[in-house]
């Protein structure tokens, strides 16, 4: 499961309207079922694990 979101913002004909530098962030709350049960998760770093291909 992922925490990363892409956005953009349209105009009315399309084009995006860039926003940076904002001095607060934008938060999106999406809602979900409350009954819906999650299996447990594990945080796992794995930028540095390598594997070998070697037979």
């Amino acid at each position: 499961m992922s925490r990363s979101v892409s956005l953009d913002i349209l105009d009315s004909t399309g084009t995006t309207i860039p926003f940076t530098n904002l001095p607060e962030p934008i938060e999106i709350i999406i809602p979900r079922d409350s009954n819906l049960a999650l299996p447990p998760m594990i945080l796992e770093n794995v930028t540095g694990e390598t594997r070998s291909t070697a037979a």
